[in-house]
């Protein structure tokens, strides 16, 4: 009968020579398959997310809406195209042209307040307002 420790050099030669590698420094290695370590695989997950949370940088005149204003679309069923949303961004050009602070915006349906500064619709009402 073979001894236990030569079952395991008859094992290393026939899957090739397990190390017994320390960690690097932190903790952490580098994966065994040549993948990323854990850390790096971290980093890189928590720098995407961060990215996705953050708005997307947006053209001078885009058009935002605020919490309350997305509120009031929702609640009085005023639907926003890429028609009306166009039509507002060109409202919101004029109204900074002239220096506005606020503007009232007035649609076939619609009534919307935009803060001009801020290019932020503030709030929305509907025609049964």
């Amino acid at each position: 009968m073979a001894t236990p420790i030569a079952n395991i050099n008859a094992l290393n030669t026939q899957v090739g020579k397990v190390s017994n590698t320390e960690p690097a420094r932190g903790g952490l290695q580098k994966n065994q398959i040549g993948g990323p370590s854990f850390r790096e695989k971290l980093e890189q997950l928590q720098k995407q997310a961060l990215n996705d949370a953050r708005p997307a940088q947006t053209a001078p005149s885009q058009l935002t809406f605020s919490k309350h204003a997305i509120e009031r679309l929702q609640r009085r069923n005023i639907s926003m195209g890429p028609e009306r949303v166009a039509k507002l961004n060109q409202a919101l050009a004029k109204a900074e042209a002239k220096g506005s602070k606020d503007t009232l915006v007035l649609t076939g349906d619609a009534a919307f307040i935009m803060n001009v500064k801020n290019k932020m619709v503030v709030t929305a009402m509907d025609q049964s307002m």
